[in-house]
């Protein structure tokens, strides 16, 4: 389009009737629209790939309740069937507190205080009875999920041919 079109088309001279104006208006108007929605389009996606950089963290694991012996493995030979273990149960408190109730052969004699090495990704657990010297117990697996279970595996006996290793899975008895 040369000057004169120009300046005919600012100066009105080819009047409404012609459509030509109307058709430039609309052509000039599209162009906006679809540049506006690019515009837009290239924002929401940067806007959607941006990364959440707000960790997940693991909540502290809450084994405050009394459990029961669901499993029993010495030596690696289950002996759930043979043995009668209904009578014994921990209990652990909010306060890092447990109890013991019945007789089993199990890594404390009696209460105490206990804590996990790690509270939110626990792989052993520290008893320390009241009296006698603080254990260490490595946890037989994760305690994870809405039924809980927990696996205390340790040692018992003297070192050497007298030793027998004992693996005892608890279910919660309370929740």
């Amino acid at each position: 389009m040369g000057i004169s079109a120009a300046r005919n088309f600012q100066a009105g001279r080819f009047g409404a009737k012609s459509g030509l104006l109307n058709k430039l208006n609309m052509s000039i108007h599209i162009k906006n629209i679809k540049i506006q929605f690019f515009c837009i389009a290239i924002l929401s996606v940067m806007a959607a790939c941006k990364t959440n950089k707000s960790e997940l963290i693991e909540p502290q694991k809450d084994i405050s309740g009394t459990w029961q012996i669901a499993k029993i493995v010495q030596n690696g030979i289950d002996i759930t069937p043979y043995a009668d273990y209904s009578a014994f149960s921990i209990t652990f408190n909010k306060d890092n507190t447990y109890s013991l109730s019945g007789e089993l052969p199990f890594i404390v004699n009696s209460g105490g205080t206990w804590n996990f090495n790690d509270p939110q990704y626990p792989f052993s657990m520290l008893f320390r009875p009241t009296d006698g010297n603080a254990i260490s117990s490595k946890l037989a697996f994760p305690i994870v999920g809405s039924k809980y279970q927990l696996g205390i595996s340790f040692i018992k006996g003297c070192p050497g041919n007298y030793q027998n290793t004992y693996q005892y899975t608890f279910k919660l008895a309370d929740k």
